[in-house]
């Protein structure tokens, strides 16, 4: 497991939930997520990205991220609450911390993708639409297609335009 989305609706991550998951290289943590215990994300090794949905900061053990390498890593919160996030453990022990805005996939700051501009976005329907991933990667649509239609949850660049499914 590479990438790791959690539904609206949960509330929190238990002890040790994902420790030791050395693949996960970004989690989407939902807005109504106002709990993360004890090594929740322990010692996973490859993580570069958290997508933090919530404004106000969940209550997190000092030691949900132990032994992962959130010093090089990058925070992506919600406009207006990075402050919160830079001020609170262990989220302010993140390398990066950005805003996601409304204009842009991660941030004005300079990291990460500000906008896409492609031609292949010209006239194109629902169905054709070409989305990318955070790292400006193609997904082919087929990813997030499943047996009932419905798209896979996450944030993706569709359109040019960052959109949460």
């Amino acid at each position: 497991m590479t990438s790791l989305t959690f539904s609206e609706g949960l509330t929190s991550i238990g002890y040790a939930a994902f420790s030791t998951c050395s693949g996960l290289k970004s989690v989407t943590i939902s807005s109504s997520v106002k709990q993360i215990d004890k090594g929740a994300f322990n010692a996973c090794s490859s993580l570069t990205d958290v997508f933090c949905l919530a404004e106000n900061v969940p209550s997190t053990a000092s030691i949900a991220f132990q032994n992962s390498p959130i010093t090089v890593a990058t925070l992506h919160v919600p406009e207006g609450s990075v402050g919160k996030y830079k001020k609170s453990s262990p989220w302010s022990s993140f390398g990066n911390i950005v805003a996601i805005g409304d204009d842009s996939v991660i941030g004005d700051d300079g990291t990460g993708i500000d906008g896409i501009q492609n031609s292949e976005f010209i006239n194109q329907n629902e169905e054709g639409s070409i989305i990318y991933d955070l790292s400006g990667r193609r997904v082919n649509n087929s990813k997030f297609k499943v047996q009932s239609s419905k798209p896979q949850r996450g944030i993706y660049i569709e359109k040019g335009r960052k959109v949460v499914k």
